[in-house]
């Protein structure tokens, strides 16, 4: 039985038109054109506290342990309630965890009827939702069956995932919000500095190969040499030249990242 949720559709409105999540459960589903309406009141509370005012979207929600669904323009409102149809799919449980840099994604259903596919969306934001994977149905079935996908390319900082089950008619329900955080790593690390005379060899190891400046700056912040270098994935190793003796600061850095080191010559 589905608990206490949120839920989202698209109204006559927004046909043909994108629209964006505000609600981090959420389930979309179609109801039948000649389902038994209810009224507001005893059956649907008169008002619902929506995330914000959006034009042209309808909520819908389903009281605790209910077998129906209230509508609510995109004030709140009650516009009135459906008799809750049979869901094509009966999920279980999602659940998202980091292994790693991978983010691996399990579901179960305990039936299916009518189901053609699993379409896996990831957000960055919570709002705007891409596809980065599909995953065979079993059609129709009363039997559990247990899904995973492992999405290798997650982003740094938090991931928001959702499943959306599509039949072979086109009709579609998606599951609840996850989201894991996978932790930014650092492209740079400082592996060791040899001092030579006025010589200075700095190694360190890079995640992926790319264009960086190298600088030092004397504690004045005024710039006492520069170049640019190509770093290799792995082991690297750079020279240069101080000729007085101080306290200075290098960095090697680009747009995406920056090594920072202070060195006693």
């Amino acid at each position: 039985m589905i608990q206490k949720s949120i839920y989202l559709k698209k109204s006559n409105a927004m046909k043909n038109k994108t629209f964006t999540l505000f609600v981090l459960a959420c389930l979309f589903f179609n109801t039948s054109s000649n389902a038994q309406q209810i009224l507001c009141g005893p059956d649907c509370p008169e008002q619902l506290n929506v995330p914000e005012a959006n034009v042209g979207l309808i909520f819908l929600y389903q009281p605790p342990l209910a077998d129906y669904i209230c509508e609510y323009d995109h004030t709140g409102a009650c516009l009135g309630g459906t008799v809750l149809f049979s869901l094509p799919v009966e999920f279980s449980n999602f659940e998202a965890s980091l292994d790693e840099r991978n983010v691996v994604l399990k579901w179960k259903t305990l039936s299916e009827t009518n189901n053609e596919y699993f379409e896996v969306l990831r957000s960055a934001d919570g709002k705007d939702f891409q596809s980065i994977g599909e995953v065979n149905g079993q059609g129709t079935t009363l039997e559990t069956t247990e899904y995973a996908f492992v999405d290798k390319n997650a982003i740094a900082g938090d991931n928001y995932y959702m499943i959306r089950q599509v039949d072979f008619d086109g009709k579609y329900t998606v599951s609840l919000l996850q989201t894991v955080n996978v932790p930014k790593t650092k492209k740079l690390e400082l592996s060791n500095i040899i001092r030579s005379g006025d010589d200075l060899d700095v190694s360190f190891n890079a995640v992926e190969e790319g264009s960086y400046t190298l600088q030092v700056f004397n504690l004045m912040g005024q710039e006492v040499t520069s170049q640019s270098i190509y770093v290799q994935e792995g082991q690297n190793e750079v020279h240069f030249n101080i000729p007085t003796k101080g306290l200075f600061v290098f960095t090697i850095a680009n747009e995406a990242d920056r090594l920072t080191e202070k060195i006693m010559k």
